[in-house]
This record gives structure tokens, sequence and C-alpha cells, in this order.
């Protein structure tokens, strides 16, 4: 303990400065009946933090993670996820883990958004996913696809499709979202400070 409050001193963690809400997609997958792991996306490494964090909600495994070292498999993963295209071996290494999610966080894509886009669209096509469930407590929304080959019974785990309050069913959602079509319905109270920009020191 006197050793951490030593560390602490010399560089605190901010822990203020995460958000305190609790998801709905970390409340569902708390208690979803699915067999595998799941992966969140995008799979930046700044973006794992936030991840660790919310898996104190839901304790499911997961292929996310951060350390001072990764192992050769974990790094291989990322770099098919970062390239752009996504390679198409990606899909195939996350069915060879038995993983049975993934999550899209739409709000962190960032620049990555066209390409998972892209790669969610084929994936679906060609069967190996399928639309599961999307959340509107975040800006633009977090989504949900199953793995086929791991869950070949996800279609049970689906939403119903009844209209939210701008009366879009998830699977119209779904299509605003894969053809980058407009904002989507949130539910929750949001603000953005357009001045002073990011990193302006401001006196």
């Amino acid at each position: 303990l006197l050793a951490l409050v030593v560390d602490l001193r010399t560089a605190p963690i901010r822990w203020y400065t995460q958000p305190l809400a609790t998801l709905n997609v970390d409340r569902w997958l708390a208690s979803a009946p699915f067999h595998g792991a799941i992966v969140q996306l995008p799979l930046r490494q700044d973006d794992q933090y936030l991840y660790l964090l919310r898996s104190t909600t839901h304790h499911r495994s997961m292929l996310n993670g951060v350390s001072g070292a990764s192992p050769p498999l974990y790094d291989r993963i990322v770099a098919l996820q970062a390239s752009d295209p996504i390679a198409p071996d990606f899909i195939d290494a996350l069915e060879r883990l038995r993983l049975s999610l993934v999550v899209v966080h739409v709000d962190l894509l960032a620049d990555r958004a066209p390409a998972v886009r892209d790669w969610l669209r084929q994936q679906i096509r060609d069967g190996r996913l399928t639309f599961v469930r999307q959340f509107s407590d975040s800006l633009q929304g977090d989504f949900v696809f199953a793995l086929t080959r791991t869950e070949p019974r996800a279609s049970w785990l689906r939403a119903p499709e009844v209209p939210d309050r701008a009366g879009r069913t998830p699977l119209q959602n779904l299509e605003m979202f894969l053809n980058n079509e407009g904002r989507r319905y949130c539910y929750v109270t949001f603000g953005m400070i357009d001045s002073p920009p990011p990193g302006l020191r401001v006196k």
C-alpha cells in the first residue's frame, strides 16, 4: 500500500476523467446467453483501457486487453484489423479463437469507420456475422454482431424490431450505420464544446 501511495503521488491516475455511466451494451453482455469471448472494435491501444474499465460491469472474457507485453497472436490480430481494407484473415482469426460476439463502438471508430463498415457489410453478406442488437446510449450507438460459426442460434439474441423514438427499427439503424447515412437517435443527454478547440491553452 505504501508503494502504491508513492507511485500515485509521482504519476497520479486520473480516474476522474473516466466516464462513470454504465452502458446498456455492457449490462446486456453481463446476462446474454452466449458461449465464447467477445472482441470490441476498434482495437486501438488507447481504447483498450476503456474496454477494461467497462468489463467490470459485464465480467465476460474478451480478446481486448493492454499490457507492457502482448502475445504475438494478439499483435497479429490487431495488425489484421488495422489494415485498410481490413484483412480477410481477421474474421478467420476470430473464428479460430471461437469468439462469439463483435461489439462495435461507433463513437470510437473515427478514421477507421469506413474500413469497419465495409468489413461488416462483407461478413454479413457472407453469412459469417449476423446482426444482434443496437444500443443508443452513446452519441452514434454501439452495434453487436455474432459470429455464426460459434453462435449458430444467434438470431435468438436479436432484439425485437420495435421502432425507437425517431421511428426507426434496429435493422433500419444498422442500414444507416453501414451506409453512413446521417445520425441515429440517441436517448441520453449529451453536449459538445466547439470552442476552445482541443489542445488550446486557456488562460
